[in-house]
This record gives C-alpha cells, sequence and structure tokens, in this order.
C-alpha cells in the first residue's frame, strides 16, 4: 500500500514512526536511568518529529493519529521532566512543538528564483535529463533553489512546505502579570500546564474565522498603546 501514497504522506508516516521510537527511547532510558538527560533528549526530539508529523500529513487520514500520539507524549513529558515558558532577556514565549503544533498557521515566503539546481547532477533542469521526482541509483531526484531573492513573507493555514511553521509565540508579560498578580516580576520561571488539559483540538485561525477577531484585536491593541494584542487561555501556566 506504501508505494500507492503521495510523497508527502509517506514522509508524515515515515516521521511519525521515528517519533514513536524515539518515544520508545526515552522510556527506557527513564527505567534504566530515571528522569536522566537522556531521556528528556528523546523525548522531546519525539515532540519535534511528531510536530513535523502533523504538518506533512494535514488534510489525511493519519493527521489525528499523529495528534492524539503527540498529545500522549507531551503529557508524559510534562509529567516526567516538567515543562516551562521559554524566557529569553525578560521575555517570555511559547516555543513547545506541542502547543505550536495546535495552531495551524504557516509562512509562505514570495521569492525570485534566480538559480536552480537538479539534484543528481548539479546543472540547470532544464538543460538535463534527469526527470523530477525519479529516482536515479537510490537517490531521488530534487530541483534545488541555490539562489532566490525574498519578496514578501504570509501567514497561511497551509504552507507549500509542510515544516514552514513558527518557531515561536511571544506571551504578553501584562497578561502573565495580570494571571499571577504583583508578586509576578519578570525573570520568574514559569510552568507550563498544556499539556496536563485534555485538548480541546486543533485550531486554524484561516479556516475557523478567527482572522477578522485578531485583526480587530490588532487595532485595539495600537488604541491602547499595547505592544500586542491581548490574548487569553494561558491559564496553564503556573508560577514556579
Amino acid at each position: 500500500m506504501a508505494g500507492h501514497l503521495d510523497y508527502a504522506t509517506e514522509h508524515g508516516l515515515k516521521l511519525l514512526r521515528e517519533a514513536k521510537s524515539e518515544m520508545g527511547e526515552a522510556k527506557i532510558a527513564e527505567v534504566i536511568s530515571g528522569p536522566s538527560a537522556v531521556a528528556d533528549q528523546h523525548a522531546r526530539k519525539a515532540l519535534d518529529l511528531y510536530r513535523s508529523a502533523m504538518n506533512w500529513l494535514e488534510d489525511t487520514e493519519h493527521f489525528e493519529v499523529a495528534h492524539q500520539q503527540m498529545d500522549k507524549a507531551g503529557a508524559y513529558i510534562k509529567r516526567t521532566f516538567g515543562c516551562y515558558l521559554a524566557l529569553e532577556k525578560g521575555e517570555y514565549s511559547q516555543r513547545c512543538p506541542l502547543a505550536l503544533a495546535h495552531n495551524r498557521i504557516g509562512m509562505s515566503p514570495t521569492f525570485l528564483i534566480d538559480k536552480v539546481e537538479c539534484s543528481i547532477c548539479g546543472r540547470d533542469p532544464d538543460c538535463c535529463e534527469h526527470i523530477r521526482s525519479r529516482t536515479y541509483d537510490g537517490e531521488r531526484c530534487t530541483h534545488i533553489i541555490s539562489e532566490a531573492t525574498l519578496i514578501s513573507a504570509s501567514l497561511v493555514s497551509r504552507p507549500a512546505q509542510p515544516d514552514a511553521r513558527l518557531l515561536g509565540v511571544p506571551i504578553s508579560f501584562r497578561e502573565l502579570q495580570a494571571q499571577f498578580g504583583p508578586r509576578f516580576e519578570r525573570g520568574m520561571r514559569v510552568r507550563c500546564d498544556r499539556c496536563l488539559t485534555p485538548c480541546d483540538g486543533v485550531s486554524n485561525p484561516f479556516r475557523d474565522g478567527y482572522q477578522a477577531a485578531w485583526e480587530a484585536a490588532e487595532s485595539q491593541s495600537r488604541v491602547d498603546g499595547r505592544d500586542e494584542p491581548e490574548e487569553h487561555g494561558s491559564s496553564w501556566a503556573r508560577l514556579l
């Protein structure tokens, strides 16, 4: 059956298998040495792979399988190793692959392509005999963009490159302070308990009609003099 799968689905299922393998390594390492750095490394690598699998399997019957397995892995990681919001130079952000995977937003860049090369021979594809997607001596032929000029970048629901996704989302210090009260100060570590709450599904702002609401919030934030629109729903965060 695998021979009938398109490349994206085949690649996504491969990532899913790799993610399950990494989770297996994490649990074995934990049994042998407890919640060690090695076990933690395997588990968090699994989350990266699960997120990528979801990206490549989007709009297929396998997407929800990857989603559910990732949620289970996230709960295991939280209970076993603990999770925190990213903190850099006093600014907080959510960089967890699981949290980011539940928000189906990607990037779509527009390039002016200056030079393309065949991955087999390195020549211009218009001047070589190799056909893209065919396999030659075990190597799959692709066209490599070696030189390009970036024109623009847009937010989209499903990017042409499945892994062209957000690497992090900033979290307003004002929002965290409102949640934790006056005792909260910049620099304090904040636990993330997101994976301990039941998953209410993934969100797709562009498909679910959230874009207009976000634009309205962004407009209001400028009126109020805030750096970014207020976001809610961070009750999964706890002060360390």
